[in-house]
């Protein structure tokens, strides 16, 4: 038995709109009297008049229709209105008739008709001819064959795909056109619920699940229950992306298990490689801490772990205010989670066991020049089906069944080559794009004055930036830090600065540390070890002033509390609380010269070094010439 598909279309749809339906189905929808009586008075306090030789004649009172201009006119009409509705059933003349019945009492309810002539009928190709002709006979109705156009489209059954949707959702960066896949954007937004019901331990919705599903452990051990509602079934199901995503940052509490928890934040999927079988599997990480000195037990640290993982070890940095563990994530240098970061996470699992280009940092700048390109986003979508072969030409066609052809096109052959650069050149020379042979390889002729950069396009006039005088002289002194990553030796360096009013050298500080897991980190430590050295000068008035814009802004704005570096952020709040004034600033990389320059020295010292109303003789010029 053959189908059928009987697309309706309203005549004059608007002005067709009986009032009194459109408010007993208001009505029967559920809407409050004062809102029915109001939308009422708002469509039929309406009146026309006509004019006649120029002048105004009558007060025409309508009893039905919407104005069409109206932004309400839409969701009202959407009540009443079959418009454009798709109907399935068999293709049978009772059916039809039964159909044709039902289309009779709805005219006469809502004051509608039916226009048969825009009316269209679409059968399966499984209907006999003679029944195809007594039902179009009896609905009235014309029929669309499989190549006729509708709306000036081509009515096809089935649609060509020319590009699979694995591909199209692949990253821009790597061939495709970055749209989301559903399931696995579903499952990061399932797992934002379960990072709010950990970081919301006091809030209602954590309460009720924790005291009906897991009340003797987290969301992350509890288990998933038969008799669990259908919100909390979708919500634990996500629990292993935040296990794949998070990261423990070390407090000094017994929170995070050595060997069971995820806590090396750098390291391969930021667990400890080797069994340890010395170690019992619920030892704390909390026992690799001197908690008197707060600092890492090196000795301890070095013999049980891998030197890389030991050299981790030793440059997460540890709080004196004694806080809690603290789950954060690690797909973003905030430490909070975010649906973006989660779902990327999710795709680069997958592609990681997929294939991929033996080059693909060249690929990835292949695609980025492409949508980088200064041109309309219509050309940038042409190129990239031109480069994907997604354009119907008559080879694809031919391959597609859709068209019959003997001879194969030259621009067929231009993608089949090895190189496809020579046929987008030409390509691109028509829309004013050349090739320049660098990293970067696609830029407009246009606009020369504009500097090409990675991601962006703008013009720079340089200028000689340097410190001349402390801007807040008034507040006292200024205090420069920075920080400088030795990779080699797996060390980084620290540098402050302390001028007076006059630009001269109060005191500095050079010191070796290990190596931390951004430079962010080590920004974070530099300030904090700034703070702690105007302290111990016994200053009161000071601007601190870094290169660092992460850090600068956490602390002018109470930022970055989940970050790695949040616990530092905390102890630099903590010891800013004793100065009469203290600001952060932030300057230029060319205005903290002699802090940079005091902590590349810490690579030729051990330890620590200071300097009261000195500097080093190697140091000394660059704070004259930041003076004068």
């Amino acid at each position: 038995m053959g189908q059928m598909v009987l697309k309706l279309d309203i005549s004059k749809a608007y002005d067709r709109v009986e009032w009194e339906f459109l408010e007993r189905a208001m009505r029967n929808l559920g809407l409050g009297e004062s809102m029915v009586s109001l939308i009422m008075s708002c469509i039929s306090s309406v009146s026309y008049f006509v004019l006649l030789n120029g002048q105004p004649i009558g007060n025409i009172t309508p009893s039905r229709g919407l104005w069409q201009g109206d932004p309400l006119s839409p969701y009202l009409f959407l009540i009443c209105a079959i418009d454009d509705s798709v109907l399935f059933c068999n293709a049978k003349e009772a059916e039809c008739q039964k159909i044709l019945d039902i289309l009779a009492i709805y005219e006469r309810g809502t004051g509608q008709k039916i226009n048969r002539e825009k009316t269209n009928i679409f059968f399966s190709s499984n209907t006999p001819h003679k029944v195809r002709v007594q039902i179009q006979q009896v609905l009235g109705v014309p029929t669309i064959r499989q190549f006729e156009k509708y709306l000036g489209l081509l009515a096809l059954h089935r649609k060509t795909h020319w590009v699979k949707w694995e591909h199209l959702c692949e990253a821009k960066e790597g061939g495709g056109m970055g749209f989301k896949e559903i399931e696995k954007l579903n499952d990061a937004l399932l797992a934002k619920q379960v990072w709010r019901l950990i970081n919301n331990p006091d809030s209602l919705c954590h309460r009720v699940f924790k005291a009906r599903f897991f009340p003797d452990c987290s969301i992350l051990e509890a288990q998933d229950s038969s008799s669990g509602s259908y919100a909390w079934k979708s919500i634990i199901s996500a629990k292993d992306v935040i296990r794949k995503g998070m990261v423990w940052r070390i407090g000094t509490v017994e929170a995070v298990r050595i060997k069971e928890d995820r806590w090396l934040l750098g390291s391969t999927n930021c667990s400890v490689l080797l069994p340890l079988p010395s170690l019992a599997p619920d030892v704390k990480v909390s026992s690799l801490i001197d908690q008197e000195r707060v600092a890492w037990k090196a000795e301890v640290v070095q013999q049980l772990f891998l030197p890389h993982e030991a050299e981790i070890i030793l440059g997460i940095p540890l709080s004196i205010r004694r806080l809690d563990d603290r789950i954060t994530w690690a797909f973003t240098s905030s430490g909070m989670f975010t649906t973006c970061s989660a779902y990327k996470m999710l795709v680069s699992c997958d592609s990681s066991f997929s294939e991929g280009s033996s080059n693909p940092e060249a690929q990835k700048k292949f695609w980025k020049g492409i949508w980088q390109l200064r041109v309309p986003n219509k050309i940038k979508h042409f190129v990239w089906r031109i480069c994907n072969n997604a354009l119907p030409t008559m080879v694809n066609l031919h391959r597609c069944n859709i068209f019959q052809m003997q001879t194969v096109h030259y621009a067929r052959i231009i993608l089949k080559t090895p190189s496809m650069h020579f046929g987008l050149v030409k390509l691109f020379r028509v829309c004013g794009i050349r090739w320049t042979g660098s990293t970067n390889p696609w830029r407009q002729n246009r606009a020369p004055s504009m500097i090409y950069f990675p991601g962006s396009c703008f013009s720079v006039r340089s200028s000689e930036l340097r410190f001349l005088l402390p801007l807040r002289g008034s507040c006292g002194i200024d205090v420069n830090f920075d920080a400088t990553v030795f990779r080699a030796s797996r060390l980084a360096g620290l540098g402050v600065i302390v001028r007076n009013n006059s630009g001269e050298a109060v005191g500095a500080l050079s010191l070796s540390i290990p190596l931390a897991h951004s430079v962010a980190d080590l920004e974070a430590l530099a300030c904090l070890k700034a703070v702690q050295f105007a302290l111990e000068l016994g200053l009161t008035r000071v601007v601190f002033e870094g290169d660092s814009t992460v850090i600068i802004n956490a602390l002018l704005h109470g930022a970055g509390d989940m970050a790695s570096f949040g616990n530092i952020l905390g102890d630099i709040r903590m010891h800013s609380d004793v100065f009469q004034f203290v600001e952060f600033a932030y300057v230029n990389l060319s205005c903290n010269a002699v802090a940079d320059a005091l902590s590349k020295k810490a690579k030729s010292i051990w330890g620590v070094q200071v300097w009261l109303n000195d500097l080093p003789a190697d140091i000394a010029p660059l704070l004259l010439c930041d003076v004068h």
